[in-house]
């Protein structure tokens, strides 16, 4: 067996082994929180904006801009490509003098025409051909008889189901015929 000064000279060493990092962060947070300190006795001075007001500011930007900018801005405005509210922005005005475009009536009547107008006389509205409540009650009955007959739903359902049958055999049947060069 040990003796117990050997043991307990272990069991500091283990200590300070684990205890190790965390003194050395200790140390490396106070050294931080020291140069801190001293930086902030450095500089007590508040902050004093050097400008606090706007009234004599020169907010002539195209004179600040780079001779680059400059020759950007003009070539765009010589390709035309520059709306008016663009151009005053960019300093030049001679694009927002320009007038609104008015339409010309005799210009518009001396071009050629992009279609072939009608030519000819207009036939006079027949009464046939206007339609009424009364008129479009009859053709919608006549359309649909089931409804003026007074079937059920499921009646004529079934009906149209027969007749859709009915059509498709006939139609296969006509196929058929067809493809065989038989007439109908």
């Amino acid at each position: 067996m040990e003796s117990i000064d050997a043991y307990i000279a272990k069991r500091a060493k283990r200590a300070d082994s684990l205890t190790a990092s965390t003194k050395r962060a200790r140390q490396i947070a106070a050294n931080t929180r020291e140069a801190v300190g001293h930086l902030n006795s450095a500089v007590k001075k508040p902050f004093v904006p050097s400008v606090t007001s706007v009234k004599k500011a020169d907010f002539d930007f195209k004179r600040m801009a780079s001779p680059a900018a400059k020759d950007r801005v003009t070539a765009v405005q010589q390709s035309g490509l520059v709306r008016q509210s663009m151009a005053g922005a960019a300093g030049d005005t001679s694009h927002s003098t320009q007038q609104q475009h008015k339409f010309d009536l005799k210009a518009s009547l001396g071009r050629k025409l992009n279609y072939k107008p009608y030519v000819g006389r207009l036939e006079a509205p027949s009464t046939t051909t206007t339609t009424s409540f009364a008129s479009s009650l009859t053709t919608h009955a006549l359309r649909h008889p089931s409804n003026t007959k007074g079937l059920s739903v499921a009646a004529g359902r079934d009906n149209r189901r027969k007749d859709i049958a009915s059509n498709r055999a006939s139609k296969r049947k006509d196929g058929q015929m067809l493809r065989r060069g038989i007439p109908i």
